[in-house]
């Protein structure tokens, strides 16, 4: 079951800016290649994504709470 997704205003702003699109966000919350743990509920969340045949990690930091997750913020990085 996938968590109950809430995008924080820095995180709306951010993606519009980075040009990364919701359903992204929603891909590598609920399937992603990597998780690290920051703190008992923040966490970070690793895709591999492609754009333009190029390969990018998208990294989405979360706030886990009960059964939601408040996207703090995301962006593609090449390393």
């Amino acid at each position: 079951m996938l968590p109950r997704i809430i995008f924080s205003r820095h995180a709306i702003y951010q993606i519009k800016e980075r040009g990364i699109d919701e359903t992204e966000i929603f891909e590598a919350i609920s399937n992603p290649n990597q998780v690290a743990r920051y703190s008992d509920k923040k966490l970070r969340a690793v895709k591999k994504v492609k754009r333009d045949d190029k390969s990018f990690l998208l990294v989405v930091v979360y706030k886990s709470e009960n059964s939601s997750a408040k996207i703090i913020t995301a962006f593609l990085t090449s390393k």
